[in-house]
């Protein structure tokens, strides 16, 4: 998480950022170093309707991939590619 923030920080030098982390434990490290550029608005715990991405994974994983075995490597790749093609819609649905 410290090299992401890091990162982002150097290549939005002139701007302001607020990240929204959830709770995960890779996101509220004891030692992180928020850079001065950047603020961390915090999700509190056990809350995944307030982060819409969970909303995404729920979509994907109900419409995509639901007890499946993909028999081959290349039959999960392809499995993916339709479920990502379809991303832009399932957030522009789920968001609105």
């Amino acid at each position: 998480m410290q090299a992401f923030l890091d990162k982002a920080s150097r290549r939005h030098r002139g701007d302001r950022i607020v990240m929204v982390p959830d709770g995960a434990g890779r996101h509220r490290g004891k030692g992180l170093a928020v850079p001065e550029n950047m603020g961390l608005l915090r999700l509190p715990p056990c809350s995944p309707e307030l982060n819409p991405v969970e909303n995404i994974w729920d979509e994907l994983r109900e419409k995509f991939f639901g007890n499946i075995v993909f028999g081959s490597m290349d039959a999960r790749r392809d499995g993916s590619s339709r479920a990502c093609g379809t991303c832009a819609w399932l957030v522009m649905c789920i968001c609105n």
